[in-house]
Order: structure tokens, then sequence, then C-alpha cells
């Protein structure tokens, strides 16, 4: 019957009332006015329920009663009947009157009360007294209604509305009835009066449930008219109404719009006329709702003609090309179809982007016989739809429409219009960016620039893949010098400006760009406020502005009100966060693939799913890297992380050892201290990176120091403060970086980064302890990377670096560059005037009082250990040294920053014994006294402790050794230590007390072996205390001090089994020092018996350590190859076993492989020293064994490993 509408003379006024409910245009909207007869449409429970009554009905009741006998003489206004029956009977009687014929509680909401609530009213007011409009909106669901039953819940309602503008029975207040309450009405309820007229001036007013002679409607219908006058909106009155001509030309004249919808029920039963041409009015408002923009709908895949077309299809196409052209053809216009249907999108929300991906199939159509069907101008419209799907659904391009692509634009310019042309160049350029194809994106660009017809928007679009390239590349020099040909006043490019800008740290123009591009979108907001345009970029744009400003508490509070069209599917936020969703679910998938395999039904039959999510987490990363170029999303500014997150996450999954991938990395850290860093700019994951690769990250970072440094000497004003800022993070960032690739670099070039490093840090502009740190991060870990005797030669300008004093900074963080050189020996040989007046210009600096003493007396210490000042400098450093004691008996240098036994090794004045004042200081100690824990807990206190005993370590190292009497002293007091349980309600304490005593049983263990035990008299080595140190032993967890119990079989020889038992369990232990510790007894047993203090070694350690290497034993391996090259020089290792060491080596030359090496694995930690050791062993073995390639493979590998120490390896050796 809908279909009939059309017909109704009145549909006119119907189409219009819709777009008014609708919103469509600039209508504002529609309102409703409920009379007395949509109150029929209730539910009756009981068929005696009595129904409804109308105002005809009322009338007739009341005349009953006033006029039973005389029904001719009543008056024919039904408010005159009910104030005479008021003035007769009273205001009791009335009101029983009325509600004997309203039983409302006896009535249920019906179907259409409902259905009424469903609209978009802008609000719904009613003349009824029933309740049955409040009990429908309890239970409406896509709309809450505020019910108004008296002026007093005005000021807490909310539009929409429920209006009670005659009050409602149950309700203390009066209801409207008779003819005074009508004519009192605009004094005594003006607040209802008011908000009428309001609601009538800002919408279309609807009447329904109203006769055109209805009581209500009449005296509403004319207050309106007297009121507003031609101000007023026109009334449309809505029902089975049935007008006659005259009837309906005074209603018209009236201002009001009759929808009448007697002609199309006629054949309906007189009870049923009303409540189906309401059903028939609701229906027609809900087939007039416009579809909303947001709901944009897709053809639907089956509906493709590769998908329509019989199950033969896919056969034919490939053989048919005509066949194939015309679906491709048929398919294009089902794509344009969609295409034409966008709404406008800024970001294609991601519920639609997904579908996107389907094209139709065209992988199965896109073939050259197939396009050459077609014209030129038809192939590019049919090309251009394909592109806009992939472009506008962030989908990678596939090499075929690629392909197509540029044929298309080889072959011909001329019958293709130029914007498509512009598109097809620049679409070919971001696949050129992202496929890291620089000679493309190169090709492509000068194809624009000589395109004459190439409109300003292409030139800008190419200009922009440009300097994206550049940012990909972090060649921030480049980037910077392309912005300025990016300028415009269009506020997406302005934004999209702007994020390029912070890549570059300038975040005030940043800043600036996007507050103006929102600005600029709110007016023309304010403009229109129906396009969808618009609301999709200022949505992105006002949540931009607002979100940069999270961690400025004043711009904050000065930010603009949220700015959320989420209704439109316009989710910035939700968009980021469903990228970030995404990467953190594939990792967790990467996660269980990597450890586990799904077992199949057949025995031994398994898959391993290990790689499979790599190509879902490249699609994430290019999503996002989508999102980031459509919208201009800054990765963060004015430290806000605004996608950072998801950055972080999709790099992470989609790891790879290339430059555009340490790129993304590399913009995406905030600093050093981020998870990832240590992750992926470990030693191994260093290591492994082709060398192409880590020479060109070395020459990008070196670049970018050149660019953040140039910032921070351009960003000292007040009002570049946030750019400052930045700049100094960054340029931190960057200088650890390079630190951790100077293990890649050559001499030459870790030369040049140390030389840098020094440079930089006399800058005046470079005083940030951050930076200072990350400085000589970079210097220490440059001098790893070169040789000792190229280090030697670097000594003249390690000295002349200046000392804190000189540069005024604090010296806690002024770089200490001498301790990384300190094994090498300065190379004096040349500049002996330059030499000679930093050295007296160091002296003077470590004089008494001196603020750089502690500088001084380290740089000189270093000169002095290594024999190169001459005797006038050696005294004078001497007398400055000792200038300043600690005031202690038999003093010692203060202020030095030296170990105590490091003094021993320096000159003194002649009448100062050094060396007696060192021993006594280090040896006539109470050890028990040190290994205490202080009360309360002092962090100087502990360091000084911990420095004591390192103290005693290198004693032994530059001759200091015990008297045998301080030795067995030591020993007693030593092996007899307990540590002490700290404060378990002291959580910080107790954490300090656990790493003192780690740190000092790691000193403790080698003092024993290493200058204790061999200081004692085999009468002092008695078998209880080789007990006592047993004891000791096995209450460490790493077994410290098991180094000195070889020694003690010379007097207890019995302990022998004893004692190779736990040496063998220690190198097949499951804990890293546990095996250190034994290999170093093997080794040092093996000396003694070459120094023939002992007999013999057990063959059975031998055979252990063998065996334990060949079967590459994780823990420890390095310190078991070490072990093994020291016993094979030694003659231990002979017969067979020299052969099966070449073997296992054999095997490790596969399994280390940098390239196989997880970088978060326990493997990693010290795979390189393996290596070291291996390249050790191998050369060793040359001497043993005939070489079956294993060990020329090695020494070669080892003269070309990616990491210094292997490199340096044959050295050792």
């Amino acid at each position: 019957m809908i279909d009939d509408l059309t017909k109704l003379p009145d549909y006119p006024a119907l189409q219009q009332f819709a777009r008014a409910l609708w919103r469509n245009g600039s209508i504002r909207g529609a309102a409703v006015l409920i009379g007395a007869g949509f109150t029929k449409n209730a539910i009756r429970p009981g068929m005696d329920t009595p129904p409804p009554p109308l105002w005809s009905d009322l009338a007739r009741d009341l005349v009953d009663q006033l006029y039973s006998g005389a029904k001719h003489q009543a008056p024919t206004n039904p408010l005159r009947i009910a104030e005479e029956y008021r003035t007769y009977f009273g205001q009791a009687a009335m009101d029983d009157f009325i509600r004997a014929r309203f039983p409302d509680r006896a009535w249920l909401p019906g179907q259409l009360h409902t259905e009424l609530l469903e609209f978009p009213w802008s609000d719904i007011l009613t003349t009824n007294w029933d309740t049955l409009l409040e009990r429908a909106a309890e239970s409406a669901v896509d709309a809450t209604y505020d019910a108004v039953r008296s002026e007093a819940d005005l000021p807490h309602a909310r539009s929409p509305r429920i209006v009670k503008l005659h009050g409602s029975i149950g309700d203390i207040g009066p209801l409207i009835f008779a003819e005074e309450d009508y004519r009192t009405y605009p004094a005594k309820h003006a607040a209802f009066v008011n908000l009428a007229r309001q609601i009538f001036i800002e919408n279309e007013l609807c009447l329904l449930g109203f006769s055109g002679d209805d009581p209500n409607f009449l005296q509403w219908a004319g207050w309106v008219r007297d009121q507003l006058g031609g101000n007023a909106r026109r009334i449309y009155l809505v029902g089975n109404l049935d007008l006659l001509p005259a009837r309906r030309k005074f209603l018209e004249s009236h201002n009001i719009a009759p929808i009448d919808f007697a002609p199309i029920v006629g054949n309906v039963s007189p009870a049923e006329k009303h409540a189906t041409a309401t059903r028939l009015f609701f229906d027609a408002l809900r087939a007039a709702k416009p579809i909303p923009l947001h709901e944009w709908p897709l053809t639907s895949s089956s509906l493709y003609p590769l998908r329509s077309s019989g199950t033969d299809v896919f056969q034919r196409v490939r053989i048919d090309d005509a066949f194939a052209a015309e679906l491709l053809d048929k398919t294009a216009a089902l794509l344009k179809a969609d295409r034409e249907r966008y709404p406008g999108w800024f970001v294609c929300p991601r519920r639609f982007r997904q579908s996107l991906q389907y094209g139709g199939d065209e992988a199965w159509l896109l073939r050259a016989p197939v396009l050459a069907h077609f014209d030129y101008a038809r192939r590019a419209e049919i090309l251009y739809e394909l592109l806009w799907r992939r472009t506008t659904g962030f989908h990678p391009l596939p090499e075929q429409l690629v392909h197509a692509i540029t044929q298309l634009l080889e072959a011909v310019e001329t019958e293709v219009e130029p914007s498509r042309r512009g598109d097809f160049a620049v679409a070919l350029m971001r696949h050129a960016r992202l496929s890291n194809d620089d000679d493309t994106l190169d090709r492509w660009g000068k194809f624009i620039e000589a395109d004459a017809s190439a409109g300003d928007s292409i030139r800008m679009d190419a200009q922009y893949q440009k300097c994206l390239r550049a940012r990909d590349r972090l060649n921030l020099h480049a980037l910077s010098t392309g912005l300025a040909a990016l300028e415009s006043d269009d506020p997406i490019w302005q934004i999209r400006r702007a994020a390029l800008l912070t890549e570059i740290g300038r975040y005030v123009e940043a800043t600036k760009l996007i507050k103006d591009a929102t600005v600029e979108l709110e007016k023309r907001h304010r403009l229109d406020r129906f396009s969808l345009w618009i609301k999709a970029r200022l949505g992105w744009a006002a949540w931009l502005s607002r979100g940069m400003d999270a961690a400025n508490f004043k711009r904050r509070s000065d930010t603009t009100r949220p700015r959320e069209f989420k209704d439109l599917l316009i989710d910035p936020l939700q968009e980021i966060e469903h990228i970030e969703s995404q990467a953190q679910e594939i990792a967790s998938k990467q996660r269980k693939s990597d450890v586990e395999v799904v077992p199949l039904f057949d025995p031994g039959h398994y898959r391993d799913s290990s790689g499979e999510e790599l190509g879902n987490a490249l699609s994430v990363l290019y999503e996002l890297d989508q999102l980031i170029e459509v919208v201009g999303l800054p990765i963060r500014i004015n430290n806000v992380g605004i996608c950072s997150g998801a950055v972080i996450s999709s790099v992470k999954i989609t790891y790879q050892r290339t430059v555009d991938w340490y790129a993304w990395l590399l913009r995406a850290l905030h600093s050093h201290f981020d998870e990832s860093f240590n992750r992926y700019f470990g030693r191994v994951a260093i290591a492994q990176l082709a060398p192409e690769v880590s020479g060109e990250l070395i020459s990008i970072v070196n670049q970018a120091i050149s660019y953040w440094f140039d910032l921070v000497k351009v960003s000292q004003s007040p009002e570049h403060r946030d750019d400052l800022m930045h700049a100094g993070d960054q340029l931190r960032l960057h200088l650890t970086v390079l630190s951790r690739l100077t293990v890649r670099m050559s001499e030459d070039e870790a030369q040049r980064a140390f030389e840098r490093a020094l440079e930089l840090a006399k800058d005046s502009l470079i005083w940030h302890h951050w930076l200072l740190e990350a400085l000589g991060e970079l210097a220490n870990y440059a001098l790893a990377a070169i040789s000792s005797e190229r280090q030697g030669k670097l000594a003249l300008v390690s000295m002349e670096f200046p000392l804190s004093i000189e540069k005024g900074v604090d010296k806690r963080f002024w770089p200490s560059i001498v301790q990384a050189a300190w094994e090498s020996t300065p190379d004096r040989s040349q500049d002996h005037g330059r030499w000679k007046h930093r050295v007296d210009q160091l002296i003077q600096a470590a004089r008494k009082s001196q603020p750089a003493r502690e500088e001084a007396v380290l740089r000189l210490a270093y000169l002095s250990i290594h024999k190169v000042l001459t005797t006038e400098e050696d005294s004078a450093f001497g007398d400055e040294l000792w200038s300043d004691t600690d005031g202690q008996e038999d003093a010692l240098p203060s202020t030095t920053g030296l170990l105590v036994s490091t003094i021993a090794q320096l000159p003194s004045p002649t009448s100062i014994d050094a060396s007696s004042r060192v021993r006594e200081r280090l040896f006539g100690v109470d050890l028990q006294a040190i290994l205490a824990l202080p009360q309360p807990l002092d962090s100087r206190v502990l360091a000084d402790k911990q420095s004591h005993f390192a103290s005693l370590l290198h004693a032994k190292q530059i001759g200091l050794t015990l008297e045998d009497h301080q030795a067995v002293r030591l020993f007693d007091q030593l092996v007899s230590w307990t540590p002490m349980k700290p404060d378990p309600h002291d959580p910080f304490g107790t954490s300090m007390a656990n790493d003192f005593t780690d740190r000092m049983l790691t000193l403790v263990g080698p003092i024993l072996g290493n200058a204790v035990i061999p200081a004692m008299t085999d009468a002092d080595r008695t078998e209880q205390r080789a007990r006592a140190l047993l004891e000791f032993i096995s209450r460490t967890k790493a077994w410290h001090g098991l180094l000195g119990l070889p020694y003690f079989l010379v007097a207890s020889p019995s302990m022998i089994y004893e004692v190779a038992t736990m040496v063998r369990r220690g190198l097949v232990g499951t804990l890293h020092q546990r095996v250190a510790n034994a290999t170093a007894a093997l080794v040092r047993w093996a000396a003694l018996v070459k120094d023939r203090v002992l007999s013999e070694l057990p063959s059975a350690l031998i055979e252990q350590l063998i065996a334990t290497i060949e079967t590459r034993h994780e823990h420890g391996l390095h310190t078991l190859l070490d072990a093994a090259f020291v016993l094979l020089k030694d003659g231990f290792i002979r017969d067979a076993r020299p052969v099966r060491l070449m073997g296992a080596i054999a095997d490790l030359l596969v399994e280390t492989e940098y390239a196989d090496i997880d970088i978060a694995s326990r493997k990693a930690v010290s795979v390189s020293l393996v290596r070291v050791e291996c390249v050790k062993l191998a050369m060793a073995l040359r001497e043993h064994v005939d070489d079956d390639g294993t060990l020329s493979a090695w020494i070669n590998a080892g003269k070309y490993d990616p990491l210094p120490e292997v490199r340096f390896s044959a050295n050792q050796a």
C-alpha cells in the first residue's frame, strides 16, 4: 500500500515534512503534537476494558448528563459543555467524570506508540491526559525522552522531551478540559506557552491524532496563528481526515497543510482506518529517511562479474581475452559506483578498509592482452578505479596494477586527462618510495615536473612524496630543504607539513600550523555544519590540536572543546589504537609460533607456524604508513606520543635488517632507555647487519647528528624551547646509536667518531649532562673499536681533551676516556712540545685543592704507569699526588679516584714508601669489618668497601703479595663470612644489601684463589681450612672460591677425588659464573702441575672439558673454550683430543653465525666471546693437527668478523 502514497494529493507535503524530520538541507527539524485520536492505538488487556474516548464521546456523555431531556438545546462547543458541567456539578465531579472514562493504567502502549518514539523528533507535545507515551519511552532503545508533566520539570529536562501540555491523570495539577481552562491557559501556564512558541518557531509541526474539528486542534492552531503570525511555520495535520474541498481550503488558508490518507484507506474497515493511516504515515517517514553518509553501501563481492558468471568463468577468462575485457569493464563500473558513493572521509574508516582490498578479482583480469581491448581513455578510467580503491583502503598496489599504469603512462599522454596522469604518476612515486626504489621515484617526479598541464595539487603531492622519502631515509637536511616547496594555505597541507616539521624537530612551527589548520576548518564547519567532508578533516585536526598540548598544563587549559564525530565513523584515536592492537596481536602470535609447533594427526608430523605472520605484519606497517601520510600524523610532538606506540608495535613485528627498517625504529624511539633500543641496537643485532647496511646506517646517523647539533645551535631563544629540548633528546639518541655502531666501523671510521665526540664535547652549547654522557659513551666505544697500538697514537688527543673545569661543567658527567685505553701504551714519539705543555698543565691541575685534581691524577697515572713521563715530570707528579693526603696513619693521597693499590704503582717523594703504606692499608685491616653492612646503609660507604676488595685483587696483579701470616688471617676472615640479612621491612635497603653481597662475592673468590691462598704455606693449607673453603664455596650459588681448592691438594692429597668431582660438576653447571669458576680452577690445577707443585691433572677432568665443549654447553661455553686453549698450549691436551676440539669448533663455525642468533636469547649474550675463543683455539690447534679447513676458516672469519673483539682476538693468541 505504501507504493500508493505517490498518488496522494498531499504527497508533496508529506515529502516536505519528511525532509524536515530527517533534517535534510538547512531545515532544523520537526516536532509533533499528539491528540486524543492517537490514544486509540493503546492496547486493551480485556475485551470489556473501556476504549479510549474521543472528544465527541466525552461531549456526548456530558450532554447526556446536563441535557438529558433537551439535547437539542445543548451547545455545540465541547469546551462550553465541559465548562457548564463543572459550573453545575463542581470540579470534583468533573475530575471523577474524567477518571471514570480514562482508566489510564488499564491501557498499555501500542505498537504505534513505540514507533512514534523511534523518530528523531525535536520534541513531542501532547494534549492527552494518559501516560501511554511516557510508559512507552521507558522501554525505548534508540532515543531517550525526558517527560515534562508540569512547568516545574522544564529546567531539568533536555530535548527531546514529552511535554504534557494539558496535564496527566494521577498528577496533582489540573487537567485542561473546560472553556475557562483554555481562556486562562496563557496566563496560568506561561512557561508552557513560551516553550511551545519556541518549538513552533524552530521546527515544522505535525499534528497527529486530531480531527479537523477537534477542540484542541482548533485552540492550538488558532493560538499559533495569533501569536506567531507570519513567523509561524506550516502546520501539518496528518491522518484519515476525509476532507471536503471547502474544509481543505479553509485549513490551507490558515497555514495548515493537510496530509490526508483517506484516499488510500477507503477499503479499510472503519475501525482500522485511523490506525492504518498513522501506520502508513510512519512507513512513509521511514522510507524517506536518507541513507546516512557514513553507511557507505559497498557493492557485495558476490555481485562482481567473476563471482556471478558461472563455475567455469575463471578458466574462460584465462583463454578468452575479449570475455575478460567485458568482465573487467563491468567490474570497473561497479568500482566507480562505490567510489562515487564515497562519503568523503579524510580517512576511510577501518570497518571499510578491509572490504576495499577486494577489487573484483582484478588479478584474473588485469592482463596486457585484456587491456588492449580498450582505448587509452577507457583503460585509464579502469585503472583509476582500481587505484582509487587500493589507495583509499590503505592496501599495497599489486605489481599487475603498477605495471599496467606504467605502461599506460609510457605509451600515451594526450588521451589521458591531466588530473588522471598526475594521480597515476603520484601513485607510482608512492609505490617506489615504499619499495625503496629511488630511481623510479625520481623518474615519475620528473615526469610530473615536465607535464605543463599538471595542477598545483598534483605538484604538491609529488613534492610530498619526495619529502616523505627524505623522512624515510632520515635525510633530515634534504627534508628541511624540501619542505620549503610544500607551503600551502590549505589546512590539510598545513597539517601534513606540520607532521614533517616534527620529524626535523621544528615543534614550534608545527604546533602553530596545526592550530591554524584547526581554526580554518572550524570556520568552514560553521559555514556548512552538514558537510561530512569538513567534519572528517576537522575531527582529525581538532584531535591533533588537543593531543599535542596534553603534556603542557598551560596550553592544555587553553585548549578548545573537543570536536568528536564518532557517530560518523570519524575516530582518530580508535584508528590508531586499532593498528596498535593488531600489531600486538601479531606479536603475541609470533611469540607463540617461535616456541610452538602444531602436531598433526599422523605420527611424527607437525606444522611449523613460525614466520607465518610476517605478511600480516607488513600489512599493518603499510596501513600505519598510509595513515601517517594521508593525515599528516606526527609520531610525537611536544613530549606527547601521538602514534609512537602504534609505530613501535608495528616496527617490532616487522623486524628486518635493513636501513629503512632501522630508520622507522629511530623515528619511533624517544631515547635509548626505550625497551626496543637495547634489543635492536644490541651487539649481536648490530653484528647481523650486512656491511652495506651498517655502513649506510653509520652515514645516516652521522648526518643526523650534524642536523640535530645545528638545530641545538639555532634554537637557543626562549620561544624555541620546545625545539631545543627535542633537538637535545634526538642528539643524545643518535650519539648513543652511533656509539653502538662503532663495532662495525673500520679503525679510520672509529677514530673519526672518537675525535668527533671529543670536539662536540668541547662546544660551549653542549653542557647538559645527558649529552655529555652520550658523548663519553661514544668516545669510549669508539676507542674499543680501535687497536691498542692505534689507541696509543691517540693518547695526546685524549690528554688534550679538556678537564671539566676547563669546560666549566660538573665533573660527575664529564667524559672520562682514559680507562678505555688503559691497557694501551701511549705513543709520545712525536709532538714533544704539545706533550710537555699538556703534561705540565695536568700536573698543575693535580695539585692539592684543585677542582680537577681527580681527573688530572687519573690521566697522569695512566702516563706514569706506562713509563712515558720524563723523570722530571714523574717526580713533579709524585710531589703533587702526595700533596694532599687523607690524614690517616701512614696516610695515602686523597681525592684521586684511584684504587688504593694503584698508588703503589705511582711516583712518590723519596721520604715516602708508597708500597709499604699501601700494603698496610690493604692487608692490615679486619676484612670482617669491611664485609659488614653499615648501619644505616650508605651507598658511598658500600662503594668504598667494594673499592677496598677490588684493590686487594689488583694488588696481586701488580706484584703486591701477602705475607704468609697475613694470608692466613685474611683466609680465615673471608671463608667465615656469612652475609648479613637486611631488614625485610626495608625493600630499598634489601635491594642495596643484596647487590653489595653479590658484588663482594664476585671479588672474594678471585681474592682467595689469586692472592690469599697462593701466599699461604703448605703447612697453613690444612684439610680443616680446605673443608672451611668447601663449605664457603657451597654457600655461594656460583661456587666462588673454587679457584683456590687445588692448592690444598699438596697437603691433603686424599681430597683429590672430592675436589675433582666439584670441578667436574662445575664444568657442566647451569650457571655461567659456576662454569667460569670451575674452568678457572681447572686451569689453575694445570698450572700447579706444570710448576710441579702437584703431580698430575686428572684425565677425567680434561675429558669432561672436551666432551662439554663437543656438546656446545651453552652456559659458560667461552670460558670452556678458553680453558681448552690454555691446556692445549701447555701440553695437557694431547693425542686424539686436539682433533676432537677441531671437530667441535667446526660445528661452532656454523652455530655461531650471527645471522642465526636470536637477538633476545641467552646465546646472544656471549656469542662474540665464543667466537673469540674459537679463533684463538684455531690458531693454537694449527701446531697439533692437520687442518681440514676448519682452522683456516676460523682464522679467516676472525679477520673479517663484524665485531672488534673477534677481529682483535688473533693478538690474544
